[in-house]
């Protein structure tokens, strides 16, 4: 795959001290997943429980997102041209007028799984983000509680907005600076090595699965697996209905069930992931 140069951006550094804190609980996830690589409702509020235990995640789930809310209309891809598509992890502490924590997504016309480090920005001119994130709002933050709120989660606001790729470029390296302060592990400190989530639509059938009935919108949360690696920071995707509410069913149900199939590291995980 050809490397891309990575262009003068202005990348934010700023003063992480005081953000590093201990960890919460983080109880290793036995990911459940159906015959489509669906995983299910349990598995999914486990992950996102996981994202909140960590401090300083659990504060910017709090205060600025857990997750936002996709048109489908932008997932829906033409599959002879592209591959999937490439979420990127933005963290922006600078710019008012947009979210502190948000994914941004465009489509890509191939995906090197054996360079996974080949990908060093986006690269389109432009990608798109939520309107606004989803901030999580429950006192509690156990499977239960986590479970109960995803559950309850309605918004039929599905409105997204152009995102410059310069931008998206300084964002996800702010990101990774985040990312690798986070404390876990003194012996493994990057939590997510690479800024990005990549969902396959062609050689993998849990994507065209998810979309196959073409639902009013899409929404991510975060979640963290543990034994993810190098990305233990994880993309959950579940289907909306035309009333603002998580589908948490398959196919039957109307829905595509709920997915985390991205890379790294490979969906349904290396072999230091439970299942």
């Amino acid at each position: 795959m050809r490397k891309l140069k990575f262009p003068a951006v202005a990348v934010i550094f700023i003063s992480w001290a005081g953000l590093t804190q201990s960890i919460g609980q983080i109880r290793n996830a036995k990911v459940e997943r159906d015959r489509s690589g669906a995983i299910s409702l349990d598995s999914a509020s486990h992950l996102i429980s996981n994202f909140l235990s960590i401090p300083v995640l659990n504060n910017i789930g709090k205060k600025y997102a857990v997750g936002g809310t996709i048109d489908t209309k932008y997932l829906l891809l033409d599959t002879p041209k592209y591959s999937g598509i490439l979420f990127w992890y933005c963290f922006n502490l600078k710019d008012s007028n947009l979210p502190k924590l948000f994914l941004s997504w465009e489509p890509i016309t191939q995906y090197s799984k054996t360079d996974i480090a080949g990908i060093l920005q986006p690269t389109g001119g432009t990608l798109l983000r939520p309107n606004k994130t989803i901030i999580y709002t429950e006192n509690g933050i156990d499977k239960k509680t986590v479970k109960k709120f995803v559950s309850d989660n309605a918004d039929t606001d599905k409105t997204n907005r152009i995102v410059s790729t310069d931008t998206v470029s300084g964002y996800k390296e702010s990101f990774k600076a985040f990312a690798e302060i986070i404390e876990t592990n003194p012996k493994d400190i990057s939590q997510c090595k690479y800024p990005y989530s990549y969902f396959d639509y062609k050689e993998n059938k849990v994507m065209r699965n998810f979309l196959k009935n073409n639902p009013y919108a899409v929404r991510y949360y975060f979640g963290y697996d543990s034994a993810a690696k190098p990305n233990k920071i994880r993309v959950i995707l579940m289907t909306v209905d035309s009333k603002g509410a998580n589908i948490l069913g398959g196919i039957k149900d109307g829905g595509g069930g709920i997915v985390e199939t991205s890379w790294p590291p490979p969906p349904g995980g290396t072999g230091t992931r439970k299942h």
